[in-house]
C-alpha cells in the first residue's frame, strides 16, 4: 500500500499548520504500521513538494518545484522495491 503525505511538515511556511499536522500524522502511521504488518504486506509514502505543474496551474513561481514525472517515479519505487514503513520524500533536487 503506498499512501501521499507531503512536505508541510519538513519545508515549514505559515498558514499550513494543519496540513503539516496531516502529514506528519501519515508519515507516523505509515512508519508504525509497517510494524504491525505481516511479513507479506507492505506500506510506504511518497511526501512530494509542490509539484510543478500544479505550480504553473496556479500562476506562481514553480522553480522550486518537483515535474510531475519526477513524483511518479518515486510511486514506482515505493511499489516495486521491497522497503515497508519508507517515506519516499518526493523533493526537486538541483
Amino acid at each position: 500500500m503506498t499512501l501521499t503525505s507531503g512536505q508541510a511538515a519538513n519545508i515549514l511556511m505559515p498558514n499550513t499548520t494543519a496540513i503539516a499536522m496531516g502529514v506528519a500524522a501519515i508519515d507516523a502511521f505509515v512508519a508504525t504500521a509497517a510494524l504491525e504488518l505481516p511479513a507479506n504486506k507492505r506500506i510506504n509514502a511518497v511526501s512530494p513538494s509542490m509539484v510543478k505543474e500544479t505550480m504553473e496551474q496556479w500562476g506562481v513561481d514553480s522553480s522550486t518545484g518537483i515535474p510531475a514525472s519526477d513524483v511518479a517515479r518515486y510511486y514506482q519505487a515505493s511499489i516495486q522495491e521491497s522497503a515497508s514503513g519508507e517515506i519516499f520524500n518526493a523533493i526537486k533536487t538541483p
